[in-house]
């Protein structure tokens, strides 16, 4: 009978543990344990034993030390395994720091040998029996689960107190989550986001957590950010690539508290949860309420706790609360008062490091409610009655307007809710931590930063005079940022993205359209530094409909005008990411309609700023359809834009317009226009000192337009200029070697490459095999440059190549492909194209002999435009 295979993954350092390990286990397994040391015979090829094997496994046991955590060939071996979809198991063959833990194996079983070998032996016995497919005890593994967690949640709060009673629920939302997106279903407090840390800390099959925390103004985009933060992806990476990880990455998605979604924004929610499933995500959603459109989902309630379970969660509580009183003869009386609810037995051990247990107990009684969450609200209520009649009126109002907060606020945030000063605010602080209604968060040592109990905000009614100061602090905290233009700030700002998005909500409700717009504006700068593209376009688009409903005397040409700048801003923007196409569309629209509104005698920089905006998006669009007529459009857009800021005195802003002009001229292939508007451009420039960096890229723009124009040496002595402004720039370097190709300085161009590579790491891209390819074109060597360029493409399969393998073709002297290549890369080509590369082919063909005879290639170039 077959037996069942498992790789044993080691370091050659540690073999005779391995071989201890090997020996101990084989005679209690049903499945035969392969150990290369062991079962590689003499003169057998050791590369292709190992991945027979690893192809072959049913698992994989890892021998983990500093040794083999510092080899290569092991760490290759773990993520075949890995990548093979093995089950895999840690041995612990001696103690490791948790830093130098490997993250990705912080969520695989393990077992410690260096502690108790017999013991350990044991335990990954039973557990490989297990996974043999045989009957046998649950194995006695260990999980450890580090791997990233993000989102804002206290998950060691919520895991601080052992979880009890829960075998059932845990075992059961484990095999759902197995089937399809799981809902956590329950009234609040009942337990559901414990439940879900557990899932995260104990889940055998996946290798990580995103953790998000849903609120009435978060978005299916903040999980995306916390996606591109779990995966190390930039901001700007499109959804679908973002989505295309998971893929081969089995991650836990949790989306906490939602409830608090808002009924619309539970469909895209639901759109999102779906497409997580579908990439093979494990998706556990905890709410009081199911979203509707879940594709495979199941809901499941957890079960009420059972009276030992809640006695003993009073006892775990105290412990953790360090409780003055000894709680062990009155457990069942908490527990029973509080329903047997975790949230009000916790609320009640809480209350007992102030109060006496008799009085909490008393308390406990009074409670009404037969519902879970009526209980939880009245027991806020009656908490703030109790507040108020032993401290005053005055804090009971103090935390209705602090409850306008949302995500936490800082001490200066509080002084301008309250509008108190120092002394006042500490005391009013003070009160409410007392009374657990305020908890205060220090991290990094130094930060500190408080948060309302989110029963406590579900309980209140905030003070509407409040909403309005709340909005006036963080409409003036998001200038301030724009202002410093900072991208470590914006990312210190993170916390306040809550409070942006209630005082915008407020805003747009309550106050006027120009409140809206105020506080959209202030935050763009953050809202893009930190990737949130779509939230910005949808804040502006919010402030659209509403102006286009207000009455004439509450919106201005002006702020119409203003309106419509932002708006075509934030599509131009987000075009990078989703929609291209459209979105630049809907820029250029919003940027005309402005255009009705901003005119050159009542708003000139506004108006050039529009016009320039709008030939940055018709340059863009120009790229994807109509060019000729688009490119066109953004040159009389320019031009005006350059005017208009020359007739106001702003010579620099005019040049920044040229600069735009010029690129524009040069794609359309008027290269001595080009080359006129750049000096002109340059001459503005060298007029300030302060103009250094613009200047040197002025410079480089004119080096392309010398290219462009055949004048090779000139187009490297701008570069060369430009560098001497701006030196060990590799953007600079790459183009001077670029034109050092063409020129045939070929020595230079390589040390351009080189250096360029070195100074930001990019040693190994297509772009450096493809300028390798194109050097060796220039020597003649086509065989040469066909290997380069199968490196260019190996390294990025998108890399556009046609052009060069049409030349090495044509070196080799196959024909039939050099014209096939040369073809395709001709397809939907300008003129000007054509011609620049004509003349590239025709100084490559004086340069090498052997082409004469095969010069008829040219005649593609001549050819008329399909």
């Amino acid at each position: 009978m077959h037996r069942p295979l498992v790789f044993v993954s080691h370091s050659s350092q540690n073999d005779d543990v391995i071989s201890r390990l090997h020996d101990a286990l084989e005679a209690r397994l049903p499945c035969d344990l392969w150990v290369d040391h062991r079962d590689i015979g003499p003169g057998q090829d050791w590369d292709r034993e190992i991945q027979e094997k690893l192809n072959a496994c049913v698992a994989g046991v890892i021998g983990l030390s500093r040794q083999s955590i510092g080899s290569r060939p092991c760490r290759n071996e773990w993520w075949t395994l890995a990548d093979l979809g093995k089950a895999l198991y840690v041995v612990l063959l001696e103690p490791i720091a948790k830093e130098e833990y490997p993250w990705w194996l912080r969520t695989t079983q393990r077992v410690d040998l260096s502690a108790d070998f017999d013991g350990g032996v044991e335990a990954l016995a039973a557990s490989l029996t297990a996974g043999a497919g045989e009957d046998a005890a649950p194995a006695a593994l260990s999980s450890l689960v580090t791997a990233r967690i993000e989102g804002w949640v206290a998950i060691r709060h919520l895991t601080q107190i052992p979880i009890r009673g829960r075998d059932r629920d845990l075992a059961e939302i484990a095999r759902l989550l197995k089937e399809g997106i799981t809902s956590l279903l329950h009234v609040g407090g009942a337990g559901k986001s414990r439940l879900a840390a557990e899932i995260m800390l104990t889940a055998e099959d996946v290798n990580g957590a995103i953790w998000h925390v849903c609120n009435e103004y978060s978005t299916p985009e903040d999980v995306l950010i916390l996606l591109r933060q779990h995966f190390g992806l930039d901001v700007d990476t499109p959804r679908d690539d973002v989505l295309t990880r998971l893929r081969g990455h089995r991650r836990l998605v949790v989306l906490d508290n939602g409830e608090s979604v808002a009924p619309e924004q539970r469909p895209e929610y639901a759109q999102l949860a779906n497409m997580l499933a579908a990439m093979g995500a494990r998706v556990l959603i905890t709410s009081r309420v199911e979203w509707p459109g879940l594709s495979w989902g199941k809901a499941y309630t957890p079960e009420t706790l059972a009276p030992e379970a809640a006695e003993q969660i009073v006892l775990d509580m105290a412990r953790a609360a360090n409780c003055p009183y000894d709680l062990a003869g009155l457990t069942r009386t908490v527990a029973e008062k509080a329903r047997w609810h975790p949230r009000l037995i916790e609320w009640a051990v809480r209350r007992m490091t102030r109060t006496e247990p008799a009085r909490v107990i008393s308390d406990l009684a009074a409670l009404k409610s037969p519902g879970a969450q009526e209980a939880l609200t009245e027991m806020i209520g009656k908490t703030l009655e109790q507040m108020t009649a032993e401290e005053g009126p005055e804090y009971a109002a103090a935390l209705s307007a602090l409850a306008a907060c949302r995500g936490g606020f800082t001490f200066e945030a509080a002084g301008h809710l309250l509008e108190a000063d120092e002394d006042r605010l500490e005391q009013v602080l003070d009160t409410l931590q007392a009374w657990q209604f305020v908890r205060l968060h220090v991290r990094g040592g130094t930060a500190a930063r408080y948060d309302i109990e989110a029963m406590v905000l579900a309980a209140l009614d905030v003070d509407e005079q409040a909403r309005r100061r709340h909005y006036l602090y963080y409409t003036a905290l998001a200038g301030e940022l724009d202002q410093l233009a900072d991208a470590t700030k914006y990312a210190q700002m993170d916390v306040e993205t809550e409070n942006f998005e209630a005082a915008f909500a407020w805003a747009l409700s309550s106050g006027g359209v120009d409140d809206a717009h105020r506080l959209a504006v202030a935050c763009s700068a953050f809202l893009a530094n930190r990737g949130r593209f779509k939230q910005r376009m949808d804040w502006m688009l919010a402030v659209e409909g509403k102006l286009r409903g207000a009455p004439p005397e509450q919106a201005d040409e002006a702020l119409r005008g203003a309106v419509q700048l932002s708006l075509g801003v934030s599509y131009w923007t987000y075009a990078a990411i989703e929609e291209r196409g459209p979105n630049l569309r809907r820029a250029i629209e919003a940027y005309e309609e402005a255009l009705r509104y901003y005119r050159p005698e009542t708003a000139p920089l506004d108006y050039a700023a529009t016009q320039n905006n709008l030939g940055l998006a018709c340059s863009d669009y120009a790229a994807i359809e109509e060019r000729g007529p688009n490119l066109r459009r953004a040159i009389a857009a320019y031009q005006e834009a350059a005017d208009t800021y020359e007739e106001q005195g702003f010579s620099d802003r005019a040049a920044q317009c040229l600069t735009g002009l010029a690129n524009a001229l040069y794609s359309l292939g008027q290269y001595s226009d080009a080359l006129q508007v750049l000096e002109k451009v340059m001459a503005i420039y060298r007029r300030d000192d302060q103009a250094r960096d613009d200047l040197a890229w002025a410079l480089s723009s004119l080096g392309g337009v010398l290219e462009a124009l055949g004048r090779l040496d000139e187009a490297v002595g701008a570069y060369t200029q430009a560098l001497d402004l701006l030196p060990d720039t590799p953007p600079l370097l790459r183009n001077r070697a670029e034109a050092c190709i063409l020129a045939r300085h070929l020595d230079a161009a390589e040390a351009d490459l080189a250096r360029a590579a070195a100074l930001d790491g990019h040693e190994d891209s297509a772009y450096l095999w493809l300028r390798r390819a194109q050097i060796a074109i220039v020597r003649g060597d086509g065989a040469l440059a066909d290997a380069m360029l199968d490196e260019a493409i190996q390294r990025d399969t998108a890399f556009e190549v046609n052009y060069e393998r049409a030349l090495a073709a044509w070196l080799r002297g196959d024909m039939e492909a050099a014209r096939s290549q040369l073809q395709a890369a001709l397809a939907d080509a300008t003129p000007e194209y054509r011609a620049r590369r004509r003349r590239e082919m025709q100084q490559l063909l004086d340069e090498q002999p052997a082409l004469r005879e095969r010069a008829e290639l040219l005649a593609l170039l001549d050819e008329p435009e399909s």
